[in-house]
């Protein structure tokens, strides 16, 4: 999906759940670095390995679940982990149901 379809999905499922309290926002993550043996599945359904991303725009679990926390406390709506997130990102949704 892409970054321009989910931000729509990302306001029409703020204003559905915002009546129970809970927040949405949106984190582009970028490239966050794979486990050492990862592995996708081809068009016949074959196990083939992720090959290894170039080092320079790879961020570390910790930097972005770091980011994602950091993210949900200050209840950002669209929030980036760095630049390689502006440019390559791969989008999730976040949400934290805010206790009263």
């Amino acid at each position: 999906m892409s970054k321009a379809a989910l931000v729509p999905l990302q306001e029409g499922l703020e204003l559905e759940v915002k009546k129970h309290d809970i927040f949405v926002g949106l984190m582009y993550l970028g490239f966050v670095e794979n486990d050492a043996v990862k592995f996708a599945l081809n068009a016949n359904g074959e196990k083939i390995p992720v090959p290894p991303r170039n080092n320079r725009l790879i961020i570390t679990k910790e930097r972005a679940s770091a980011r994602i926390l950091k993210a949900i406390e200050r209840k950002k709506r669209i929030s980036y982990s760095d630049t390689t997130g502006r440019i390559f990102s791969v989008p999730i949704v976040t949400g934290k149901q805010i206790g009263r």
